[in-house]
């Protein structure tokens, strides 16, 4: 950008008439040269946010295979680098058109920049490990984490170059500085399982009972496939509590699945042994 190169103050002459005073000369030079550089900073900033609209990091290719959401991290991150500088470089030119020495001030800034250095320490930190746990791949937008020094529990929202948010199930949304995130537990790295347990009644014909509860397993798989992770595990009858028993069987869903579909998953057996007049005995706590 080199608005300083151009003669403003000729230009503003040949339009202006003879007897024009010389402070409207040099405030209207100093406008225009706000005004160019201002159209300059929005014409950078529109091409800026488009290339990244058409987000590009879709079309770098990255070791391995990146799933859409490290895509859309990677993506967001660059996007947040690009608008920094291109802030930075604008005040810069907007204080220097405004006869501000930046150059100058930056340069011997002495105490006053040490001052600042330490200041901005964090925020170096925050950029920094951003971008470790952005390139190493701690976690992606859309992974349901839980970072145990800070007690919070949730969805990534979005990753900055300073700062990761995240919801909360409860709908909170916290805004972390990426400083403080040391230790990551990613759930969405691994599954979970899901153990069903149904009491079985004295009176129950077992072999029967037992065929039922296959075919209704095999149901539950096949209906919620988008959810599973492995084929389910029919442990078959164990001991429940004072001399009953019960039939368990074990799923192995995505992190993240496992509190919802239990509920789901209880209910469809419940109504599928109801149906086939299946007794569920009473709990053991109940008055008689």
């Amino acid at each position: 950008m080199a608005i300083g190169q151009l003669n403003l103050e000729a230009i503003l002459r040949n339009f202006m008439p003879e007897e024009t005073s010389e402070n409207i000369i040099y405030f209207g030079t100093i406008l225009l040269r706000l005004i160019i550089i201002t159209i300059i900073f929005l014409i950078v900033k529109y091409f800026v946010e488009s290339f990244f609209d058409a987000n590009p990091a879709g079309r770098i290719s990255f070791r391995g295979k990146q799933s859409p959401q490290r895509i859309k991290t990677i993506n967001t991150l660059l996007r947040n680098f690009s608008m920094y500088i291109l802030y930075f470089l604008f005040i810069y030119y907007l204080l220097t058109a405004l006869g501000f020495p930046v150059g100058t001030l930056l340069a011997g800034a002495g105490i006053a920049g040490v001052a600042i250095g330490l200041g901005a320490q964090d925020l170096i930190n925050d950029m920094i490990n951003g971008f470790f746990i952005i390139f190493e791949n701690h976690f992606e937008v859309g992974d349901f984490v839980q970072i145990p020094a800070e007690e919070i529990t949730g969805t990534i929202e979005d990753v900055g170059i300073r700062t990761t948010t995240i919801q909360a199930a409860s709908g909170d949304k916290f805004y972390i500085p990426n400083s403080l995130i040391t230790t990551v537990n990613n759930k969405s790295r691994s599954t979970r399982q899901v153990t069903i347990e149904i009491p079985v009644a004295d009176e129950t014909e077992f072999k029967t009972f037992e065929a039922e509860m296959e075919d209704i397993t095999q149901m539950i798989y096949e209906k919620y496939n988008e959810v599973m992770r492995d084929e389910p595990t029919i442990v078959g009858f164990v001991r429940g509590v004072d001399q009953t028993f019960n039939y368990r069987i074990a799923f192995t869903v995505a992190t993240g699945e496992d509190y919802m579909h239990t509920s789901i998953f209880y209910r469809e057996y419940l109504f599928a042994l109801q149906e086939q007049d299946f007794k569920i005995p009473s709990s053991v706590y109940d008055e008689t």
